[in-house]
Parts: C-alpha cells; sequence; structure tokens
C-alpha cells in the first residue's frame, strides 16, 4: 500500500513516498522514495495546479490529528465502572485551596495510573502523553494541571493509613464485577533496583539486599504480589525494605492478607501457591496456624533419600494440557513436624 510519510532530521521536515507490504505477518517498508523537504514539496504541487489555466484550483490542505484512543477509553471506562475516583476522593482530602485545581485526587491518581498500563512516561512528560490520548475528550485538563508538581502536590494528601480501606472496598467491588476464583491465590516476590543515593536517607525501603538483576550496588525496592489463580488479578501488594528476604518478608504478608482482605472463613477453602525461595519449616507452621492449605515447591535437600530413589517406582502422571510426567508420591509424608502430601516428579533435563 503507497502512502507519503514525514521523517524529521536535524528538526526539519522532508517527505518521502513509501510502499507497504505484508512480510512474515507485520507490515513491513518494501520500497521508499525521497521526494525532498515537504514544503518544498507542497510549494512545487501548488504551483503546478496554478499554472495550467486548464486545471481546477488546489483545494485546501487539511490537517489529521491521531489520538491514541482504544486503550486509555478502555481502562477509564473500567475505572468509571469500578467507581475509582470516587473512591479515592471518599477517604481522601483535597488538595489545600492554593493548590487545588478542577482535578480532584481522585481523578490525578487515576490518569497517572493510566499512564502506567497504556503507556509508562514520566511526571514531566504525563501531560504531552494525555494531549495525545481520547483522555483530553474524556477528562478534560489545561497542562498545568496535570504537571508534575500538581500530581505531587495530591500525593502529598494521600496518607499512608488511606490504603487500607481503599484497598478493601476495591477489592470487594472487583470481586463483584469479576467472579475471582476461589480455590487459588498465587504468590510471589520481586525486587527492583533504583538510582536512590547512597546518603540520601529520607527513603526507609530502599536498601541494598541479594537483586534479581545482579545490582547489588544499588538499593533496591521489594514487592509482594498475590493474585487470583483463575484470571490473574491483583488482590494484595506489599512493599518492604530491600534487604527482607522472601522468606521473612512472607509472615508478614501472611498477617496482612488475613486481617486486610481475606474474610475469616477464606482461609479455609483457599490454597496459596508458593515458590522455592519463600519455604521454611516456620513458613509451614504459619500456614497451618492460618487455616491455609499450601501447595509449594521444597528444596532437594529436605527429601534427598526419595530423588535417589528407583525410577522404576515413580508412576505416570496426565497433565490437563495432555503431556505425562513421571511421578512418585507419598500421600502421608511428614517434614518438620507437618503432615502432607509429598509428590517427586522425575525430569530427564536435571
Amino acid at each position: 500500500m503507497p502512502s507519503l510519510i514525514t521523517k524529521w532530521k536535524k528538526g526539519r521536515p522532508y517527505l518521502y513516498w513509501v510502499r507497504s507490504a505484508w512480510r512474515h505477518g507485520h507490515s513491513r517498508i518494501v520500497e521508499q522514495r525521497y521526494l525532498g523537504p515537504r514544503d518544498r514539496v507542497i510549494e512545487q504541487i501548488r504551483a503546478q495546479c496554478t499554472a495550467s489555466p486548464h486545471t481546477e484550483a488546489l483545494p485546501p490542505l487539511h490537517t489529521v490529528q491521531t489520538r491514541e484512543f482504544g486503550a486509555s477509553a478502555l481502562f477509564y471506562s473500567l475505572a468509571q465502572e469500578l467507581g475509582l475516583i470516587e473512591l479515592i476522593d471518599a477517604h481522601v482530602p483535597p488538595a489545600p485551596p492554593p493548590r487545588r485545581t478542577s482535578l480532584s485526587v481522585g481523578h490525578s491518581l487515576v490518569l497517572a495510573a493510566l499512564n502506567r498500563v497504556v503507556w509508562p512516561k514520566s511526571k514531566r512528560a504525563c501531560a504531552a502523553w494525555y494531549q495525545d490520548t481520547g483522555l483530553a475528550r474524556l477528562v478534560p485538563a489545561s497542562r498545568d494541571e496535570l504537571s508534575r508538581q500538581r500530581f505531587w502536590d495530591h500525593m502529598h494528601v494521600f496518607a499512608p493509613e488511606h490504603f487500607a480501606p481503599i484497598q478493601r472496598e476495591l477489592l470487594h467491588r472487583i470481586q463483584q464485577r469479576f467472579g475471582l476464583g476461589e480455590q487459588f491465590l498465587v504468590y510471589d516476590t520481586t525486587n527492583y533496583y533504583t538510582f536512590i543515593h547512597t546518603f540520601n536517607s529520607r527513603p526507609s525501603l530502599p536498601q541494598r539486599g541479594q537483586n534479581k538483576q545482579k545490582r547489588t550496588d544499588l538499593r533496591q525496592l521489594s514487592l509482594a504480589l498475590v493474585v487470583d489463580e483463575e484470571r490473574g488479578l491483583p488482590l494484595y501488594y506489599r512493599c518492604y525494605e530491600g534487604k527482607v528476604t522472601d522468606v521473612v518478608a512472607l509472615s508478614t504478608s501472611l498477617q496482612e492478607m488475613i486481617g486486610h482482605f481475606l474474610p475469616p472463613s477464606a482461609a479455609a477453602r483457599l490454597t496459596l501457591v508458593l515458590d522455592k525461595g519463600n519455604v521454611s519449616h516456620d513458613t509451614f507452621k504459619a500456614l497451618l496456624q492460618a487455616h491455609f492449605s499450601f501447595l509449594a515447591a521444597i528444596p532437594a535437600g529436605w527429601v534427598r533419600p526419595l530423588y535417589q530413589g528407583a525410577l522404576k517406582e515413580y508412576q505416570p502422571l496426565p497433565l490437563p494440557d495432555g503431556r505425562r510426567i513421571k511421578v512418585y508420591c507419598q500421600p502421608n509424608k511428614q517434614l518438620g513436624g507437618i503432615r502432607g502430601q509429598l509428590l517427586v516428579s522425575f525430569s530427564p533435563r536435571f
């Protein structure tokens, strides 16, 4: 398909004729011709049209402004359906009068969240992104109201005690809207390195630890996340100090999970899925005290005699995707005073 495109070089626009075609499932430019500076090409077209007396006058050139609409409109409609803006405004006071704008705290934070979902930008570039989306019509606001200073004005009135009631109410609305799974919760942790200076003592969470990107020279933040296994929706999160290990972080996360968003009867019918990095004997005891069922990978050293057994003792186990693996099962195994079902799988690779 032929078309005209503009390429900017050293701040000046140049016009190209290009032809596109499908290559390996993607649209690619297969032919390109340089026409010249855009202003000069337009003047040449006007001169040719006005030079001939038999040619009709060249119609005025129209410009079209393109805006991103699909993703931003979709997530904004979802925020409206959940009443997220009104929920934030109900728990967070407005900004002081000298810094108050037509956008409420809820509007400002929801727009920042939409930017993170659709096309993450810095707070300085967020206003320019907003002007190029359909949100400029759905939520009219001036560029000054979307400046980084106005955003931080709204963040300053959002106190830590506002998180818990907003999170509980939002989770209740999400459960009513999406019908979350009632059997499994998936829990995992990760960390992110930052470039916060070593001697900047104002933030307490960024600390040095075992970084997953091997950047142990930088301060990092740790994040614990629980998602619903059926839809993958986040149900709980906690940011904590970068030096805290996964095993230590689970006990605090477990107490908050039960106290904040799980009803008293929920733990009895839920199974928490953990990876090996969160496993310890103390973790298992804490899960049993919380009346959680759990599915966890354990270190091989805990059951070394079992995985050194003969392969003929393993039995085939069909998986939902049609594959079959060899497993050795002990339905009534006791580890560190905790009784459960132990499953050892055979992996040809290892």
